[in-house]
């Protein structure tokens, strides 16, 4: 009976050690599978630069705004002073012309 007892406890031991072994190697390989995962997730973009970068371009987007604004303005008072002009020598031949 006592060795039945030590083969029972020998094949006890036995399994354990197979389960060991067989948790050792999930765990091995889990590590492995999460030591690649930052490799496969996406990267996480910059907040902080692409805020920093929209503010860029929203002020570079303003000045060149305010530029056509001032450039449409000044091409319009010259082409105001152009008509005047042309106004003003329609009407000097007008006056010229009519006795």
């Amino acid at each position: 009976m006592t060795d039945d007892v030590v083969s029972a406890l020998n094949e006890i031991a036995q399994l354990l050690r197979q389960r060991v072994d067989q948790h050792e190697q999930m765990a091995k390989v889990t590590e492995e599978r999460l030591a690649r995962i930052p490799d496969m997730r996406p990267k996480m973009p910059d907040f902080t630069a692409l805020t920093e970068k929209h503010e860029r371009d929203a002020v570079e987007h303003r000045d060149e705004a305010a530029k056509r604004r001032a450039e449409d303005v000044e091409f319009r008072e010259k082409l105001l002073a152009a008509i005047e002009r042309q106004n003003q020598l329609l009407g000097r031949l007008i006056e010229r012309s009519t006795p």
